[in-house]
């Protein structure tokens, strides 16, 4: 049976409801997707090669070149020969002599082992000039040879052959050497990575050109797509096409022929030159004269370029503008402090003028809770409704699995345009698998993107999808560190005529800001903090403070907070006290009660139900509990947890006590294994005083039902390392004897140690 839900709930849930609901009056619109197929497969080649290979011994320590390390060439009995690299400079190279001619490889595969983290990356050049670079791959500590997968496909755009490749090794500590197994060049065609048209009908996944994802399929050159749609009243078709950067051969080019027939109407056909090789073409077309008719809908790509060219086609949609769309739009704030909020009353000093307004006339949610302190996790909670720990994803490097189910694809399914702009490249979807169920992801390739330039972009996909109801995912990076607000902001909360340099002090050799090492003013640090978030807060303003969005329903929430100095943390996120796991959380719907203040403990992992709820799809299977459940304040609170990142600790909070549970000797100064941590954050919200000795027998409760969560079950398949691609293709690198494992964390989060001090006291 349903339990009894608040009569404040029910109201505020009608109202929300009535303002969503179709009455079908004049001026109300409808968007259909439309899956293709092609009458057979694409006809381009999935055959993975290996193109060349380098393998260590005593001659390639003669051959190759060392830059900044010192190579030396070793035979282990387990892993077979090695070259040691021991580097003298944090940045040192690897050069290889080569031979790669135009079009030939796009993929660099490495085998090694690292004994810190390390970020890899790879050029090819020729007669010393640099030609291309690889992608990036921040690599963690190995202690067993792992393959790491290294993408150059800007390669195939180059009209030269290659005489060298280069590989590059940036770390954060010299002398610490790491070991090379081999380096093999390799073909993966295209074909092989992107979503394909082929005789069964799809409307694909994800394909990037220039950092603007969009939800499609790729073509072979000749190829046909296909489409059926009875076509409704004012309907035009819309889609976009390019070339994916995986099949940006030099020589790209051709074109897209569209021919539109139905019975009883005049054939369409239009051809449409691929005038942009980097960036998608629109394409728009009225359909008036086959209104009300069953119309086939075929796309055919004529390509200029070799034989594995592709073009990347965005599935196709019938629209009828609406002429008052009602949009759901999620706002994360990356690393955004709970008590960082004008509204919020926690006496710190900060304006968040249009936050405020968004309270006051939303519900603002005084004590929300994070699922964990890292971003993709905390976002695929949100995403999917299930916590980082049930989906075993705990850290930035591993991506959600495509055969999960997020919230965008419900919202898509119904007819919502979905679409996210993205401020941090390791949200990318070729990195967090989040892109799924979005029509659009742009996303920088960039740390850190400012705000007011997402917000320009979401403007931008307003003024072209805006006619139709849009699901709106904004993700905005600017409270994370580094700290560094435009100009105009920069002295908001700081004096204009002090020094933080010379003056002030806070700072020292072991807690300064690693982005600007010579501030002395631990409170210059903070203000530059705040100042970022009164600058999120003008450009979020600056789009969602338009007329379009009186009657959306509107979420504002972060991922985790941050760490300012205490518990000997500074500027980050370790840790799971009330600094990095309470976040803020404000909701506006039309009939919402307005001004009002929820005291109740709820967590943002329940954000999806609930929005789903008030956009009346309250029967799509999604997990969680709405959190307009939480107005009725009465009993007590079911508990709360959180997973940190790495699997280093836990936290569970229930009744204002929260306690804290170290899984490994990391993360924090001075972590301990096993030990236990016991916080009143009623009476002690900074968490500065522990209580375990004075409530031992409510930490003991909390630590067991702790340590059963962390034990339950965890949902299969939700979790991928994120160097893997289509099912296929790792089974065809596989078969090439390259290690392929998952990314997911599969052991046990916690196990008890009897010889432990703390284990032993808690028995």
């Amino acid at each position: 049976m349903m339990p009894r839900l608040p009569q404040l709930f029910a109201l505020t849930l009608a109202a929300a409801l009535s303002s969503c609901s179709d009455d079908g009056s004049a001026g109300a619109g409808r968007m259909e997707v439309l899956a293709l197929r092609a009458d057979s497969s694409s006809g381009a080649s999935t055959a993975v090669e290996v193109v060349e290979m380098f393998k260590p011994s005593e001659e390639a320590v003669r051959e190759w070149t060392f830059d900044h390390c010192v190579p030396s060439f070793a035979r282990t009995r387990k892993h077979g020969d090695t070259i040691a690299l021991t580097s003298e400079r944090r940045t040192y190279t690897v050069g290889i002599p080569c031979d790669i001619q135009p079009g030939t490889v796009n993929q660099i595969v490495l085998n090694l082992t690292t004994s810190q983290v390390t970020t890899v990356r790879a050029r090819f050049r020729s007669k010393g000039k640099i030609l291309c670079l690889s992608e990036a791959i921040r690599q963690p500590v190995t202690r067993e040879p792992e393959t790491v997968f290294l993408d150059i496909s800007k390669a195939l755009s180059l009209d030269q052959p290659c005489d060298e490749v280069e590989i590059i090794f940036t770390i954060t500590q010299e002398k610490k050497p790491s070991l090379l197994f081999g380096v093999d060049l390799m073909w993966v065609p295209p074909a092989s990575v992107l979503p394909m048209a082929g005789v069964t009908s799809s409307t694909g996944g994800p394909i990037e050109l220039s950092g603007d994802f969009r939800s499609g399929l790729c073509l072979g050159n000749g190829v046909a797509a296909r489409t059926e749609a009875e076509v409704f009243k004012d309907a035009e078709l819309r889609f976009s096409f390019g070339i994916p950067r995986q099949a940006l051969f030099a020589g790209s080019g051709g074109s897209l022929e569209v021919s539109i027939s139905a019975q009883g109407a005049e054939p369409k056909r239009e051809t449409i030159p691929l005038e942009s090789l980097t960036t998608w073409t629109d394409v728009r077309m009225a359909l008036g004269e086959f209104e009300g008719k069953a119309a086939d809908i075929e796309l055919l790509f004529k390509g200029d370029g070799p034989s594995e060219a592709l073009l990347a086609l965005e599935a196709p949609r019938l629209v009828s503008p609406e002429s008052d769309p009602k949009h759901v739009v999620l706002i994360t704030s990356d690393t955004h402090r709970g008590d960082h909020l004008g509204q919020a009353g926690t006496g710190v000093e900060i304006k968040t003028p249009f936050l405020d307004e968004l309270a006051q006339t939303g519900v603002f949610f005084e004590d929300c809770m994070s699922t964990t302190n890292i971003t993709v996790p905390s976002h695929v909670a949100m995403m999917t409704g299930h916590s980082p720990k049930a989906v075993g994803l705990i850290d930035n490097m591993t991506a959600l699995s495509p055969s999960s189910v997020t919230l965008a694809e419900y919202f898509r399914e119904e007819g919502y345009y979905t679409v996210s702009v993205l401020s941090t490249k390791h949200l990318r979807h070729d990195n967090s698998g989040l892109g799924q169920g979005f029509a659009r992801i742009i996303a920088t390739d960039r740390e850190k993107q400012l705000g007011h330039v997402s917000t320009e972009l979401i403007a931008e996909v307003l003024e072209a999808e805006g006619d139709q109801p849009c699901f709106i995912w904004l993700h905005l990076f600017d409270a994370h560190a580094p700290y560094s607000p435009p100009e105009e902001y920069k002295y908001e909360y700081y004096p204009e005529d002090k020094n933080p340099y010379t003056e002030g002090t806070g700072l020292n050799d072991g807690t300064r800001a690693v982005w600007d090492p010579r501030i002395r003013d631990l409170e210059f640090v903070l203000a530059q903090y705040r100042s970022e978030i009164t600058y999120l807060d003008d450009t979020i303003e600056a789009v969602f403070g338009e007329s379009a969005f009186d009657d959306a329903i509107i979420a504002f929430t972060a991922d985790h907070g941050e760490v300012l100095g205490k518990h000997g943390i500074y500027f980050k996120h370790t840790g799971l006290y009330t600094d990095t796991v309470h976040i803020p959380l404000i909701m506006r719907w039309p009939g919402c009660p307005a001004g009002m203040r929820v005291k109740a403990p709820v967590q943002n992992v329940n954000l999806g139900r609930t929005l789903l709820d008030l956009a009346g799809l309250g029967d799509k299977e999604f997990p969680g509990v709405s959190l307009l459940e939480s107005f009725d304040e009465e009993g007590a609170s079911a508990p709360r947890f959180a997973l940190g990142a790495h699997g280093h600790c836990a936290a569970v909070e229930k009744d204002g006590w929260l306690c804290v549970l170290t899984l490994q000797s990391k993360g924090v100064p001075n972590a301990r294994k096993h030990k236990v941590e016991l916080f009143n954050i009623k009476e002690d919200p900074g968490c500065l005083v522990d209580l375990v000795d004075e409530e031992f027998e409510r930490a003991k409760l909390l630590r067991r039902g702790l340590i059963e969560w962390l034990s339950s079950d965890r949902l299969e398949g939700m979790a991928v390392s994120r160097t893997q691609h289509s099912a296929e293709l790792m089974e065809a690198i596989a078969a090439l004897g390259y290690a392929t494992e998952s990314g997911s964390t599969d052991g046990p989060y916690y196990e008890e140690d009897p010889k432990d001090e703390w284990c032993e006291r808690f028995q």
